[in-house]
């Protein structure tokens, strides 16, 4: 698991949704031009079209496919944080935004 820089917003495109990730905040959207079902998340940071804080962006790979673990502000310590779907395309080199291996 890599921690990313991210300097100015990235634009990450996964299976179901786009992200926007800043330094410091995130917003989730439906990769369709259509509203979708509300998800689950007792803290609501799953909304879509809403900006959230985030204490960190993480990068992990698994099988050859490359997630993003998105660490809200208002989270514990100890959270696991939001797990995207696999990311199939993105407007930087994720890996190149890799600054350190610590979690």
């Amino acid at each position: 698991m890599g921690r990313l820089e991210i300097l100015r917003c990235v634009h990450v495109e996964t299976e179901a949704s786009v992200r926007l990730i800043g330094p410091n905040r995130y917003m989730r959207l439906p990769k369709s031009e259509a509203p979708r079902r509300r998800s689950l998340a007792l803290d609501e940071a799953l909304d879509d079209a809403v900006w959230h804080p985030h204490r960190g962006v993480f990068l992990e790979e698994l099988d050859g496919e490359c997630r993003l673990r998105i660490f809200p502000t208002w989270r514990p310590d100890l959270s696991r944080g939001i797990f995207t779907g696999i990311v199939v395309a993105s407007s930087s080199a994720l890996e190149d935004l890799v600054v350190s291996t610590d979690a």
